[in-house]
């Protein structure tokens, strides 16, 4: 039985001497890690059905093989179906039946003082053993234990070896190649062979927009994809959960855990066990997750939790020369990038594009920068985000004082600022914006011609300071731009003035000219349109008393006249919102949107946009414009002080007129008033004057009826 080391060749020695010395129809090896609820099968031989033998294991009861390796010694029956001293469960029961065999002996296979499994013999007779046979069987099971251990010695110093081969030339790769999609695919292949696993994945981690993306996989042939995004944002499902928290996790049944992505496709391959790893630089820094996929219990041994930690950090080293080679390729590249833009936006006169390629150009400096300008406003004395390099930076204000925020400091300073820890900074306007980056960094370049301050050149990485290169490179980028921008806003501030002026006049001419209200709200519901390009404008009038709208004009009479309401409280509907908050609202797709009243309405004339302001005089809410087009609306930067005076106009001329009609209602009043008093004097009958009160009080309150009552 020791002759060999090979735990096959071993596994089958052992059997076919029992059956040889024991002269038994059938031998069985099983073992035991003490804690399953059944013993797993090793190795069968003789009369046992492939269906029973290929089972797989046996479970844990009170049979022979049960009372043998729970009691440490050696058990017998003659006939195991009607011993008094053996009880089946009716599943075993049955199996047995099936096969046939009577008789059973049974010895523990024990090593280092511990019972790991039994040797196992059957006979298909009624037969009792006697004394020297289960002497000879006990016998047997300890040559047998001794030669399975050394045979699992042999496999255990064999697989160290493989694996300590496999981790020098992953070192000599990981070293050599910068070629870092080639490393992780080696990696993931090299993780599948050691630990026999049939799914390895390498996710990259992206800090930046905190998610992982799939790298590299290694797949066992002939299962199926997993079912699951190649892009996971930190914290969704498991390897999300290991990224965000930056520690192992391992899951012993993946499609009972309601945080795994992949339950349904691990139900349906039986690969239940899963362990993820993060991969973590030398300062912590999360460079991605190992995910390692197996069908047993195999990835929660110690060794394998060291071999994949092993692995994990390998992928880090790879990551890193990767990431360090990417860099200085990208500097390089970025220098040239720098020239290029800084001639085109020389030769510009369109401050919005100027603006866009200054801010294109900061945020390609560096993976995961933010670029901004802001330009100074003398006569308002605010700074103002005229262009972004994208959505990260909604949460900050796009216009603030001169002297607030870090921009700012900058404006103060005249001169460069670094601000290491934003976050903490006293002049920091949005720190809630700042802890979604906690090492987020700023620098603040002032862009002037001259001695004339023009604005700030705002550049924000997600973790580190910038570099000496990339500061002399935003400086000369900024004196650049000074020059470009004044150039573009001179030529801009004189087209759009004289485009401002001529259509403000016309505006003006036509809201100034109209005291009736009615036909005031219509030219402003129309002149509203015309000027943002929508199809429909709604204008409704507020009353504050009542804090009710009505639909009091629009640009169309034809949807407004089909309208299904005419009046709404503030508490209803978008418009009822910024009646409420005061605050312009957009909507780009009011089907989407709990807010939107009448949308079937809106949606039989094709409106599915919406966009509204309030028209206010000092803290009175006087009406509301509301704009509906086919497309979303968007207003340009040039035309929003359009917008604005536009509504101051309107704001005047509702109140003008307003007081146009309450002056003709006042007038009303006392030509009635002078009329009634006319007529009283002109008799002395009761009945006269009763008439005439009550005629006066039902033209006065425009009533339907009045009554005078006289007292006796």
């Amino acid at each position: 039985m020791t002759s060999s080391l090979d735990l096959n060749e071993t596994l089958d020695t052992i059997v076919d001497r029992a059956l040889e010395v024991m002269a038994a129809d059938a031998a069985l090896v099983v073992s035991w890690d003490g804690v399953a609820s059944e013993f797993s099968v090793l190795r069968a031989a003789g009369r046992l059905s492939g269906e029973y033998a290929g089972a797989g294991s046996i479970p844990v009861g009170g049979g022979p093989m049960s009372r043998a390796i729970l009691n440490g010694v050696a058990v017998t029956t003659p006939d195991i179906l009607h011993d008094p001293e053996t009880w089946l469960v009716p599943a075993r029961r049955a199996q047995i039946e099936r096969e046939g065999f009577r008789a059973v002996g049974a010895a523990p296979l024990r090593s280092k003082g511990r019972v790991h499994g039994a040797l196992v013999v059957h006979y298909w007779t009624v037969r009792a053993l006697s004394e020297e046979d289960m002497a000879a069987l006990q016998l047997l099971a300890e040559h047998g234990a001794l030669a399975l251990d050394n045979a699992r010695v042999y496999a255990d110093a064999t697989r160290r070896a493989d694996r300590l081969r496999e981790l020098t030339d992953l070192e000599q790769l990981v070293a050599e190649s910068l070629v870092v999609d080639d490393v992780l695919r080696r990696i993931a292949q090299a993780t599948a062979r050691l630990l026999d696993a049939p799914m390895v994945q390498l996710w990259t981690a992206d800090p930046a927009e905190r998610s992982v993306r799939l790298s590299a996989s290694s797949v066992e042939p002939g299962l199926p994809e997993v079912r699951m995004p190649r892009t996971v944002p930190f914290g969704e499902g498991i390897v999300g959960r290991v990224a965000e928290t930056r520690t192992t996790i391992y899951v012993a049944d993946v499609p009972g855990d309601p945080r795994a992505l992949s339950g349904e496709w691990a139900r349906e391959t039986g690969i239940a066990r899963m362990m993820s790893v993060p991969i973590l630089a030398a300062n912590d820094d999360l460079l991605g997750v190992l995910v390692v996929r197996s069908r047993d219990e195999s990835l929660s041994m110690d060794e394998n939790r060291a071999l994949m930690t092993s692995f994990a950090a390998r992928a880090a080293i790879a990551m890193q020369h990767a990431r360090m080679y990417g860099e200085a390729v990208h500097r390089a590249g970025r220098l040239r990038d720098l020239v290029a833009v800084s001639q085109s936006i020389t030769g510009s006169l369109d401050s919005a594009d100027v603006m866009r390629r200054i801010t294109q150009a900061v945020a390609g400096m560096r993976p995961g920068a933010l670029g901004a300008v802001h330009l100074y406003d003398a006569d308002r004395g605010v700074l103002r985000a005229e262009a972004l390099s994208g959505a990260d930076w909604e949460g900050l204000p796009i216009e603030r004082p001169a002297n607030a925020g870090l921009p700012g400091v900058v404006f103060e300073a005249q001169t460069p600022v670094l601000v290491p820890q934003p976050m903490i900074h006293p002049r920091t306007l949005a720190p809630e914006w700042w802890q979604k980056r906690p090492k987020g960094t700023y620098y603040g370049v002032p862009i002037a011609v001259g001695d004339t301050f023009v604005g700030v050149l705002d550049y924000v990485l997600p973790e580190g300071l910038p570099d000496a290169e990339e500061q002399e490179a935003l400086r000369l980028l900024a004196a650049q731009a000074g020059i470009a921008l004044r150039n573009a806003a001179l030529y801009q501030t004189e087209r759009v003035q004289a485009e401002r002026i001529r259509a403000l006049a016309a505006v003006n001419q036509r809201l100034s000219s109209a005291l009736d209200l009615d036909e005031l709200l219509r030219a402003i519901s129309e002149s509203a349109a015309s000027l943002v390009g929508v199809r429909f404008v709604a204008f409704w009038l507020a009353d504050e008393a009542s804090r009710t709208l009505t639909l009091s004009g629009s640009s169309d009479p034809a949807i407004e006249g089909v309208a299904p309401r005419r009046t709404a409280p503030y508490d209803m509907g978008a418009t009822g919102w910024v009646a409420r908050y005061r605050e312009r609202l957009v909507i780009d797709d009011i089907t989407s949107d709990h807010r939107i009243m009448d949308g079937e309405w809106l949606a039989r004339w094709g409106l599915t946009s919406y966009m509204a302001y309030p028209v206010v005089s000092g803290d009175e809410l006087l009406a509301i414009v509301a704009l509906l087009h086919s497309a979303p609306i968007r207003v340009p930067d040039d035309a929003v002080d359009v917008i604005d005076m536009f509504l101051g106009q309107a704001s005047v001329a509702v109140r003008n007129a307003r007081l146009y009609r309450e002056a003709q209602r006042r007038r009303d009043v006392a030509e009635t008033l002078a009329r009634i008093a006319r007529e009283l004097t002109g008799t002395l009958e009761a009945e006269r004057i009763a008439e005439l009160v009550t005629h006066g009080l039902v033209d006065l309150l425009g009533s339907r009826g009045a009554a005078l009552y006289r007292y006796e």
